[in-house]
């Protein structure tokens, strides 16, 4: 290019000889001289990557106790970095937090800023349900409490009640109450009682008809508690099976009863002589 003056013009339509505040990208420029005489020329305004935000977050606890924090990671854009929270802090990190949402603008050295809103949890308590298996026979000691927990934090710990440890289930129970105190590993505490129940003992009123003569007698049991239907085993001579065994001679005779949960009671029953008539 030859004498001046000179004639800009550029490819986003600018006719000065200088281009300031621009953004990245490719710039081309045709100048001319009073000779008509014509130069090209090119540029590329490289762009500087704004900061790049990592999050990690811890929820507030089960009991709201302001334990929850937000730390953060940066990368790219130019040192040095500016932060300002929305409630008025300026730090980088963020503890002892409730449960909320937080929100941040970050600038760097170029003025280049980042929003970012963060939302805090907060942990829930532990949540317990049981499987109750109760006592199959009244006086057994074969109750069993299986337990499931969701929620809160692992690890569990578990106490029961009456000294009977800190597994998980426990077995070979009594009829009666057990109480369950579950701690997750944020300390947040939950309790939880279970009932083992017992059938009721099995009770017999008996029915006689005294035998008068040989064996012409009768023995009916009636029977109340346990888990009917009732099984029946005399031991007279012909082994009967009936509530009522018939055509026995006096004597002593022993009754075997059987529910439906595979219980057993024994009883004793005399059948005296009647009067003769």
């Amino acid at each position: 290019v030859g004498a001046g003056p000179f004639n800009y013009i550029w490819s986003n339509n600018a006719t000065t000889e200088d281009l300031t505040g621009l953004s990245a990208g490719n710039y081309l420029v045709t100048i001319s001289d009073n000779q008509q005489n014509l130069l090209v020329q090119s540029f590329t305004i490289l762009g500087i990557p704004g900061p790049q935000l990592s999050v990690q977050t811890s929820n507030d606890n089960c009991y709201a106790a302001s334990v929850g924090s937000i730390n953060l990671s940066l990368n790219g854009g130019t040192l040095p970095y500016t932060f300002q929270w929305a409630d008025g802090v300026s730090s980088q990190n963020r503890s002892s937090l409730l449960a909320g949402s937080y929100t941040l603008t970050v600038t760097d050295g170029a003025n280049c800023t980042l929003y970012q809103n963060i939302d805090l949890g907060q942990d829930s308590f532990p949540n317990i349900s049981a499987q109750v298996l109760d006592i199959s026979c009244n006086g057994a000691a074969d109750g069993s409490i299986y337990i499931s927990v969701n929620g809160g934090q692992t690890p569990y710990t578990y106490s029961w009640s009456s000294g009977l440890g800190n597994n998980q289930d426990i077995n070979s129970l009594f009829e009666g109450l057990y109480t369950l105190t579950l701690t997750d590993a944020y300390s947040c505490t939950v309790s939880y009682t279970a009932s083992i129940a017992s059938p009721l003992p099995m009770m017999a009123n008996f029915e006689l008809d005294y035998a008068q003569n040989g064996a012409n007698g009768s023995i009916t049991a009636m029977l109340s508690g346990a888990s009917p239907p009732y099984a029946y085993f005399w031991n007279d001579p012909n082994s009967q099976t009936n509530a009522k065994a018939e055509g026995l001679a006096p004597g002593l005779y022993l009754l075997t009863v059987v529910d439906s949960m595979g219980c057993q009671s024994v009883f004793e029953i005399e059948l005296p002589l009647g009067d003769l008539q």
